[in-house]
């Protein structure tokens, strides 16, 4: 029977009953549902390969399969918008995030930058406004970080330095190289890259075939990795792991979490829900 009242049916039946967990949905707009797939999963960051052509930022592997309707903003902005604002109802109270469950605990949404340039950057600041304006972004005010339903991380072709250039209203952030994350900039006190400016620090696992567990100088470079990121509050964040043969590829996972990696970078959802279940 057709509910009666449809007012007193829950807000967002998407995440009701979902409980988040620390998955990064990789090459996340080749599912069949775009960032829902992943939000269901319980998958807190989200991943949209960026291309700038004409005056639009399309989404997709490459530039081959960029079709009109794959947008930044029809595949990300405006849903994440409509989720935010059906979780959202009572605009003078605190935001919550995606996540009915946690609802403190923001969606990732890693931008990587396809095309170079300073106006691709202009058309990424300008598609967030609509979750800028309602203050869902997590930001940087130039003294302290107020953490928003939505993080973005910039990855790919964006240079260090345009993030840092928003000093005061900083909400974009740096998806820093977890291989190289000491600098000659580091002090006692502070490291170049940090919260204010960054958020994941990322790089490839590095393995020669055929796919195996890490041990050795592998495990020792994984564990110093880990280690100088969460020294400076980033979020460990390893990509190209194998996907097979799965026995190798769970145990991979399971090492990443015992060692304090800050997401584990995945293309099944169905199988890191089985994993994280165990």
């Amino acid at each position: 029977m057709p509910l009666a009242y449809p007012s007193l049916s829950y807000p967002d039946p998407l995440t009701r009953d979902v409980v988040p967990i620390q998955c990064h949905s990789h090459n996340d707009y080749w599912r069949p549902h775009p960032l829902l797939d992943a939000l269901r999963a319980g998958c807190v960051s989200v991943e949209a390969d960026v291309w700038h052509i004409g005056q639009e930022l399309y989404v997709g592997h490459s530039r081959a399969s960029l079709v009109p309707a794959r947008t930044l903003t029809s595949m990300y902005i405006s849903p994440i918008r409509e989720i935010l604002e059906t979780m959202n109802p009572n605009r003078s109270l605190s935001p919550v995030g995606v996540f009915d469950a946690v609802p403190l605990q923001t969606l990732y949404l890693l931008i990587d930058f396809k095309t170079r340039g300073l106006q691709t950057w202009n058309l990424v600041v300008e598609a967030l406004e609509p979750l800028r304006r309602p203050d869902w972004l997590t930001r940087f005010d130039g003294t302290t970080l107020h953490t928003g339903p939505v993080t973005l991380v910039a990855t790919g072709n964006v240079p260090f330095e345009r993030v840092m250039a928003n000093r005061t209203q900083r909400d974009i952030f740096f998806d820093a190289p977890l291989a190289s994350l000491e600098s000659s900039e580091d002090t006692n006190l502070t490291f170049k890259y940090n919260t204010t400016n960054s958020v994941y620090a990322s790089a490839p696992l590095v393995q020669s075939p055929p796919p195996h567990i890490p041990v050795d100088k592998e495990l020792e470079s994984i564990v110093e990795q880990i280690k100088a990121a969460n020294i400076r509050g980033l979020k460990a964040r390893y990509w190209n792991t194998p996907p097979w043969p799965i026995a190798t590829r769970n145990e991979i996972w399971t090492l990443l979490v015992n060692e304090g990696v800050g997401v584990l970078n995945v293309d099944d959802l169905d199988a890191v829900q089985r994993f994280w279940e165990t």
